[in-house]
């Protein structure tokens, strides 16, 4: 996704969420669809933050959503990048499934 951010603006900040099966009940553990991560480049190109893998794993503890943003953002086109898993069949998924937001201040 490109992101135009105008002269003045005070921070960017782009949220992943990972949708979760449903649990049948309390003894199933959540269970996130894909496994994905975002990154955040500025205008010129630079990598400027980047979430570790969100969602499905087996040897991390589970996080369904993170983050990236930046303060201060220099005016200009800025890109967010979701990159999916190469690797989700290992985790019995084809595909990943979630939402972004993004909020400019």
């Amino acid at each position: 996704w490109y992101v135009r951010i105008p002269y003045g603006c005070t921070e960017i900040t782009a949220v992943l969420q990972m949708e979760q099966q449903l649990q049948q009940d309390s003894f199933e553990h959540p269970v996130a669809m894909g496994r994905c991560y975002i990154s955040l480049y500025s205008p010129d190109g630079l990598l400027m933050d980047q979430t570790s893998y969100l969602g499905a794993s087996y040897s991390e503890p589970f996080v369904a959503s993170g983050s990236v943003g930046a303060i201060l953002p220099r005016a200009g086109i800025w890109e967010i990048v979701v990159t999916s898993a190469d690797n989700l069949s290992q985790y019995n998924h084809l595909e990943s499934h979630a939402a972004l937001k993004v909020e400019i201040k």
